[in-house]
């Protein structure tokens, strides 16, 4: 919970915060299809052991550009 903000319960007895969203469910559906979707190519795969660990992927969108992720753990 941030700030101020109160806690309700819902009909069901879960808590539910006072925030607001600033994510519609329309750009989240579209976050959810773009993140599961097929088609991610993995370019990076780095690794020092017991230290870092770095992976990137990219796919190729139809507009002719693509789109990038990487992970990195320590």
């Amino acid at each position: 919970m941030l700030g101020n903000e109160k806690t309700n319960k819902s009909r069901s007895g879960q808590e539910e915060s006072g925030a607001k969203w600033y994510v519609s469910e329309k750009d989240l559906a579209f976050y959810k299809e773009t993140v599961a979707s097929s088609g991610w190519q993995l370019i990076v795969d780095k690794t020092i052991p017991n230290l870092i660990s770095y992976k990137a992927w990219r796919r190729i969108l139809p507009v002719a550009r693509s789109a990038l992720t990487s992970l990195a753990q320590c």
